[in-house]
């Protein structure tokens, strides 16, 4: 998959921090180094190929459901509407979360960690972008992949 993006944008600054951080299952695998798009504004870098997150994918992955609202949180800020701690999903069932009792393992907690570090890096909060658009799959396995606008 080749993800284009402008020359100057926070993408450019997640790849490379991602580049760094190259083991963990919940960052992509990029391929290639990002390269300027000759003649033009922006750069372009592939990325392994993932899959969608479907809505229920998300329901199934509660660990990433609170560690999204924890950073939105932390800087306070709307988090999206998945991430709630209640939520429902097809206007039927109704979902409670308890972020206090979900167990979220060392490699999930280090990629918002590495997030975190942006943000506070360069002063970034309002410009957090952790849809569900933004979120995809490796199997079974939930990876951020373009967190910030």
């Amino acid at each position: 998959m080749l993800k284009i993006f402008p020359q100057h944008s926070a993408y450019g600054v997640f790849v490379q921090s991602v580049g760094m951080n190259n083991s963990n299952p919940h960052l992509p695998k990029f391929l290639s180094a990002a390269k300027t798009i000759p003649g033009s504004e922006y750069r372009a870098v592939r990325m392994e190929k993932l899959m969608p997150m479907g809505d229920y994918d998300f329901f199934s992955h509660p660990s990433l459901m609170c560690l999204v609202q924890q950073i939105y949180d932390r800087y306070h800020l709307t988090s999206p509407y998945w991430a709630g701690k209640n939520v429902t999903w097809n206007n039927r069932n109704k979902i409670k979360i308890d972020c206090n009792s979900v167990e979220i393992d060392r490699q999930e907690r280090q990629a918002f960690e590495l997030l975190d570090h942006i943000v506070r890096a360069y002063g970034w909060a309002d410009r957090l972008d952790l849809h569900e658009g933004n979120f995809m799959a490796r199997g079974s396995t939930w990876v951020v992949t373009d967190p910030f606008i």
